[in-house]
């Protein structure tokens, strides 16, 4: 581990957060904490793997390579002391993730928070670019960021034939969806759908299956995250809802930005396929297609 005088005499990057916030950063970082599952995903995206020291409880991807890196406790409630241990040049948070106080208490203590808040593809995009500076791996950032625009341009050629109304459910006991200020409302829209519930103030706007019947949607989807929404669950939905096609769907396309982003044209196009597929089924002409695998 270097010691402070090592690490004081070492040049600095300057970058602005998510919170408009000015920060400087070791250059390059050679030990970063990541406090965010999408953001610890996206360093080994980078290839920077190597030098992420800790990861909250719930970081799970890449699978197989985060074995030996310290956990640090969940995205709300970090242990601050283990972090401070670690001895960061950098820590990945994100603004709707991870708790300002606990931002502000690292920084405090001289750590160099990055916080990220991409609300859109393009905002994802952008951050891959961004963070692949900040880390010394400004060829791979701009690489992922091109990938995931092109990514885009596939999935909307992918789209549904017809604009319909289509509800995501994030999730339930109360049942939550999104509103337009989402990054999840955007990869909707990659789908050629509407959400009808654009509109809401709260960004995860609380509603029951009555507000959702009231919307008339031709299509809901039931992510499998944040809420692991089961064939149950959607069988309930169905009956709810009986005007409406019911799918689960896989989740990490819908909520994680960054290299997760180059399979949103993957889903939708079998969102798209099992969507039509199920509208001929219900005319008769047709039959129903597989649930989509997680």
């Amino acid at each position: 581990m270097p010691s402070k005088a090592t690490r004081a005499k070492r040049p600095v990057k300057s970058a602005v957060d998510a919170l408009g916030r000015d920060i400087e950063v070791p250059d390059p970082p050679l030990r970063i904490v990541s406090l965010v599952p999408s953001l610890t995903d996206l360093c080994f995206a980078l290839g920077v793997g190597q030098r992420v020291v800790g990861i909250s409880d719930v970081c799970t991807e890449p699978r197989g390579q985060l074995d030996g890196i310290k956990r640090i406790g969940g995205e709300k409630r970090p242990s601050l002391p283990a972090i401070r241990e670690l001895q960061p040049d950098l820590v990945l948070a994100n603004k709707e993730e991870n708790r300002r106080q606990d931002i502000d208490r690292l920084s405090d203590s001289g750590i160099a928070v990055h916080v990220s808040h991409p609300m859109t593809i393009e905002d994802g995009a952008s951050l891959c670019a961004q963070l692949g500076a900040l880390v010394g791996r400004d060829q791979a950032g701009k690489a992922l960021a091109r990938e995931v625009r092109q990514g885009r341009a596939r999935a909307r050629r992918e789209a549904l034939a017809e604009a319909i109304d289509a509800v995501v459910l994030i999730w339930r006991d109360p049942f939550m969806t999104l509103s337009g200020e989402t990054y999840g409302h955007d990869v909707l829209e990659c789908l050629g759908a509407r959400n009808p519930f654009a509109s809401a103030r709260q960004r995860y706007p609380k509603v029951t299956l009555e507000a959702v019947v009231a919307q008339a949607p031709a299509l809901i989807l039931l992510p499998d995250e944040p809420y692991a929404f089961t064939a149950n669950d959607a069988e309930q939905v169905a009956r709810a809802v009986p005007t409406a096609v019911v799918l689960t769907c896989p989740g990490r396309p819908f909520f994680w930005h960054g290299p997760r982003a180059r399979e949103i044209p993957e889903l939708v196009r079998d969102i798209a396929a099992r969507y039509q597929g199920e509208r001929l089924t219900r005319t008769g002409a047709g039959s129903r297609p597989d649930r989509l695998p997680p």
